[in-house]
């Protein structure tokens, strides 16, 4: 039997030599072989950012350690990704941004449903009116999905009174409400309606992970690789 062993030994080392040069006929989910030039193969999506900005016409504000809150809707037709934001205070250092599902309307008073998006520990206040960075993101909203947006910090927030006409910010793919806002984050009485000054900042949330899959010609290659390595097994334990 070791001339057969041989003999199996060798045909299951051809086959692999054989699945691997014929590796040109594997293709990915978009139908594009992988031994493509490397110039034609396709290039990783550079997430884009834009933005979408209320005003920084503060005339009002809360106390340290308050809420304020609105909601965002994705009324394009593909993915986002909020990747930071830009807000209007005098004295935060640190920011907590929390997000729930739906409106944030009656919901300004509990944690129940919400879920905390991250926290930036470094945030340096610019002042009054003038954008201050917080660098928290990583929430994607498909398209027609609507999130409640909760900011609480260990400063105060600057913002403006809502009059009917400065609620509601939209640029074709992203639209902004406001809102509300408190003196003690999701525990005090709610005053209503608070325009948050901001600015959000997004791109596109990219395609879907593309999985390889094998070719016809792959899946038999493959095939006759298990049962050259069935039989090897068979003959040697014969």
């Amino acid at each position: 039997m070791k001339k057969n062993n041989k003999n199996l030994t060798s045909l299951l080392s051809i086959v692999l030599v054989a699945l691997f040069s014929f590796n040109a006929l594997a293709i990915d989910a978009n139908n594009t072989s992988d031994l493509l030039a490397p110039s034609n193969k396709p290039q990783p999506v550079i997430l884009g950012t834009n933005n979408l900005s209320t005003l920084f016409a503060a005339n009002n504000g809360g106390d340290s350690g308050g809420g304020i809150y609105f909601e965002l809707e994705n009324v394009g037709s593909e993915a986002i990704v909020i990747n930071s934001w830009d807000v209007n205070t005098e004295n935060q250092t640190t920011v907590n941004v929390w997000t729930r599902p739906g409106t944030y309307v009656g919901f300004e008073t509990t944690t129940a449903g919400w879920t905390l998006l991250g926290t930036d520990n470094s945030v340096v206040a610019q002042g009054v009116d003038t954008p201050t960075s917080v660098a928290v993101g990583g929430l994607i909203i498909q398209p027609g999905e609507v999130y409640g947006i909760a900011m609480e910090g260990d400063g105060s927030w600057i913002y403006t009174n809502g009059d009917g006409t400065n609620q509601v910010y939209n640029n074709g793919v992203l639209e902004l409400r406001a809102g509300s806002a408190n003196n003690i984050a999701f525990n005090s009485g709610v005053f209503s309606p608070r325009v948050w000054n901001g600015v959000v900042y997004y791109g596109p949330a990219g395609p879907p992970p593309v999985i390889p899959s094998l070719s016809f010609w792959g899946l038999i290659l493959l095939a006759l690789t298990l049962v050259a390595f069935s039989y090897s097994r068979f003959y040697r334990n014969n």
